[in-house]
């Protein structure tokens, strides 16, 4: 007998009821004996209560969005809400204290030691609670994958998890893609939802000033339709030194009213309820924008003026004084072409060097 009719035998021989799925179970091609159904009904569904970790702003088992500008605030903000949660404080307004909880906070833009800690000691927070990953370890930015979260958290069990900015732990991922955002943030969602945790995860704001507060913040709009709270942070157009916290979307409750809060040589302090929503702060923040534009141009137009009202000048020459002015690249060539100046090369001018002169 040779080789190949050795093996059929032996195939054919073999008992198929000692065929297993690899577990040592059931049959690979035998059905569950009770399969799950293919579809159900709603009654099938218990409603569960929304919990909140700041009513109405910030649910537990869910993702919270915070976007504004760089420098509005928004890291000073989550550690006054993490300070707050470590001691078990209430936030404001008319919210019931609760015991104190562990903070799990991951942040790569500041210093853990010159900014992060000051900033906490001056929100009086209880810093035996603030957890963060070891930098002795490496940098921050590698930590953020499913399976060090799962591990800090089993560890540290917190009430609340920051991230910030979310874009610096994206470990490759376009952020501008849908679906490598969901990538990146679908770990962060089942973990909150499974350890019944807030998470609060920040952005910067974009510089399309145009555009909507739903696509204020860096990134593809998937970082905003994956959150179930969110929030612009932007200058008071009432108060020049107030700064204002306004809700975006909230997928689970009504919208709560804006709150005002101050960061000046005091430390961070709450403000009063301010009648203006996201949208409405973006349009007085546009307003401000083109105001503070507007007289830039102007000044630019008005030191171009001066400075080649004697005579053509090399352009080198011009931009030097105009950074030394104050007066950035982008507006000089605005004011540049606004005054219609020219720019040439003087006949036997070996260095090749561009004049700027007046029309």
């Amino acid at each position: 007998m040779n080789a190949s009719a050795v093996q059929r035998e032996i195939t054919e021989s073999r008992p198929v009821k000692n065929l297993t799925n690899g577990n040592g179970a059931e049959p690979a091609n035998k059905e569950p004996k009770n399969p799950e159904p293919l579809i159900i009904t709603m009654d099938q569904i218990k409603p569960e209560k929304v919990d909140w970790l700041w009513s109405n702003r910030i649910p537990i088992g869910r993702i919270t969005m915070l976007d504004g500008d760089p420098g509005s605030g928004k890291s000073t903000l989550s550690l006054v809400i993490a300070s707050a949660v470590s001691r078990g404080l209430a936030l404001p307004f008319g919210e019931k204290p609760t015991a104190p909880a562990n903070v799990l906070l991951m942040s790569c833009e500041d210093g853990y030691s010159d900014t992060i800690r000051p900033r906490l000691d001056s929100a009086g927070a209880d810093v035996s609670r603030i957890v963060i990953p070891n930098p002795k370890r490496g940098p921050s930015t590698s930590m953020l994958n499913p399976s060090f979260i799962e591990q800090a958290v089993k560890e540290a069990g917190p009430a609340l998890v920051i991230v910030d900015p979310i874009v610096a732990f994206a470990r490759g991922k376009n952020t501008d893609k849908a679906n490598e955002v969901r990538e990146l943030l679908s770990p962060l969602m089942s973990i909150a939802e499974r350890h019944a945790l807030a998470c609060l995860v920040i952005r910067h704001f974009t510089k399309q000033v145009d555009a909507r507060a739903m696509y204020r913040g860096a990134g593809s709009v998937d970082f905003m339709a994956a959150c179930r709270s969110a929030f612009i942070i932007g200058e008071s157009d009432d108060e020049p030194n107030m700064r204002v916290l306004a809700q975006v979307k909230n997928s689970l409750g009504p919208k709560s009213s804006s709150l005002g809060f101050y960061i000046d040589e005091k430390g961070f302090r709450w403000g009063r309820e301010v009648d203006t929503d996201a949208e409405g702060l973006l349009t007085a923040s546009r307003t401000d924008t083109r105001r503070k534009e507007k007289h830039q141009l102007e000044a630019a137009r008005r030191f171009l003026e001066e400075t080649l009202s004697a005579g053509p000048m090399p352009s080198n020459g011009v931009k030097a004084k105009a950074k030394e002015a104050g007066i950035s690249g982008a507006t000089l060539w605005r004011a540049k072409e606004v005054l219609d100046i020219k720019a040439s090369k003087e006949r036997g001018n070996l260095t090749g060097e561009w004049w700027w002169r007046l029309p």
